[in-house]
């Protein structure tokens, strides 16, 4: 297969840049989730097969509620840290955005503005902007996951 310039198509840029942010973010996750995991008593899917619960009435009645403040902190997380993506986009294009702005997030907007073009106040309202966008998405976050779930 012949090499192929992934950063320098304006259409598979951010694509790219995406995939890189996950697939380093991953096991960061998994490993919380293992630790939910190991939290759940082993009592409890002893009890559960004792009384005959099948391995999909484990998950779905032990597993899956006793893992929702794991899965909340998790996506609590992700959210903030997409909407934060910064250092792939500002190292692939060199604090330029490109191709074609293709690259250019919230956060290196918010940099670029600040720092290259020295407009704070402008800057600081991106900022200010940005953190009531995650904020609100938070808190709608809690209110799907329900009143259970503890901070």
């Amino acid at each position: 297969m012949p090499p192929y310039n992934w950063f320098g198509d304006p259409r598979l840029a951010l694509p790219t840049i995406m995939m890189m942010a996950i697939w380093s973010s991953v096991g960061l996750y998994m490993v919380i989730f293992l630790a939910g995991l190991q939290d759940i008593p082993s009592s409890l899917y002893e009890a559960a097969r004792i009384d005959g619960a099948s391995k999909i009435q484990e998950v779905l009645y032990i597993t899956v509620p006793l893992l929702k403040p794991t899965i909340f902190f998790n996506l609590v997380v992700s959210l903030i840290g997409t909407f934060q993506v910064f250092d792939q986009a500002f190292v692939v294009s060199n604090g330029t955005g490109g191709p074609l702005d293709s690259t250019m997030t919230v956060v290196l907007y918010l940099y670029n503005t600040g720092f290259r073009d020295f407009q704070m106040g402008y800057a600081s309202a991106i900022a200010f902007i940005l953190f009531a966008i995650i904020f609100i998405l938070t808190l709608i976050q809690r209110k799907f996951f329900g009143e259970e779930t503890e901070f």
